[in-house]
């Protein structure tokens, strides 16, 4: 009775033992093993489910009865009639992109509806505009992390993806939190030739290359390599490339308060005005508002002096904002 047991169970172990394991149908790719009733379209769904079934002896899901199958289910509108991404139920271990948990799938919640994320070549300089930033595997937050990234830090992305992720020599962070950023020439190229490349060092693929004297913008040192800079041509070895004399920093540039440089013309029209207008101020002769005018007149010309500062501050920043044009 006992040896029965233990043979039923043995034969119901193996018979199952493939349920919602990946499986390969051929020329239609990529499935999952389940019951052959349960591979079909739900609802409202629009695609294709093929069941595949195989010949002997490659069968696609071993130890499995003749109702098991590998499910090859493309879905391009989701159950509920909404249209989706074309994506393809698997085993979520396969799954390279995005997972839909919404029971469009057959077999357990191991198979899920996977999206495959297109990828965008950028190939620019972003900074980090959060607290702290993780650094992950994959381009999803089912991937473990593997770093951290500090706010204002600088890193150069290739790639970002359908979904939001941002691809980096490290890993993959949410480009949520990231800024592109943008600036003047501020280095140059002090040897003969320069490789620039997607990572700091040179095992990394070259991105591009300058030639000396060629300018380009240097952000910052790499957090991990410091013997290696982020430009806007990626990454480059510190040691062969030299500051252009009077050259505004990144973050100079960053700071700065273009808002109120934007005002800055507008503001002095309105200064002048009011003084000029203080100045030839002239009241009826009534003792107190003589004394009165002598006191406005006593303001004005500190005023005068303010004015003087405040036009000195916007030569200055429109020296600035004339390095951000050129």
């Amino acid at each position: 009775m006992e040896m029965k047991s233990y043979i039923i169970i043995t034969l119901f172990t193996l018979i199952f033992s493939y349920i919602d394991q990946p499986c390969n149908a051929g020329t239609y790719g990529m499935g999952v093993c389940v019951k052959k009733s349960s591979c079909t379209l739900y609802g409202r769904q629009q695609g294709r489910a093929i069941s595949y079934a195989g010949r002997a002896p490659n069968w696609p899901c071993p130890n499995d009865p003749s109702n098991v199958i590998c499910c090859v289910k493309v879905v391009t509108r989701l159950k509920n009639g909404v249209a989706n991404k074309e994506g393809r139920c698997l085993n979520v271990n396969q799954c390279k992109g995005t997972t839909i948990n919404t029971g469009e799938c057959p077999g357990s919640n191991k198979v899920k509806l996977c999206i495959t994320n297109t990828q965008t070549t950028v190939n620019s300089v972003y900074r980090v505009n959060t607290a702290s930033l993780n650094i992950r595997k994959g381009d999803d937050v089912r991937y473990g992390i593997v770093g951290t990234l500090s706010n204002g830090q600088y890193i150069f992305v290739s790639t970002i993806s359908s979904n939001g992720w941002a691809k980096f020599y490290k890993g993959y962070v949410n480009s949520k939190y990231l800024t592109k950023v943008s600036s003047i020439a501020n280095y140059k190229v002090n040897t003969g030739g320069l490789n620039f490349r997607l990572g700091p060092g040179t095992s990394y693929s070259k991105y591009s290359y300058l030639s000396k004297g060629a300018k380009f913008i240097y952000y910052s040192r790499d957090p991990w390599n410091t013997n290696w800079a982020v430009t806007n041509y990626g990454y480059c070895s510190a040691s062969y490339i030299t500051k252009i004399n009077n050259s505004p920093s990144p973050a100079l540039l960053r700071n700065l308060n273009q808002p109120l440089l934007l005002n800055l013309p507008i503001i002095h029209l309105m200064l002048v005005r009011f003084l000029q207008n203080l100045m030839v101020l002239n009241y009826p002769e009534i003792p107190l508002l003589i004394k009165f005018q002598a006191i406005v007149k006593v303001i004005a010309v500190k005023l005068l002096l303010l004015y003087v500062i405040m036009l000195a501050l916007y030569m200055i920043l429109l020296n600035q904002a004339m390095l951000m044009l050129y």
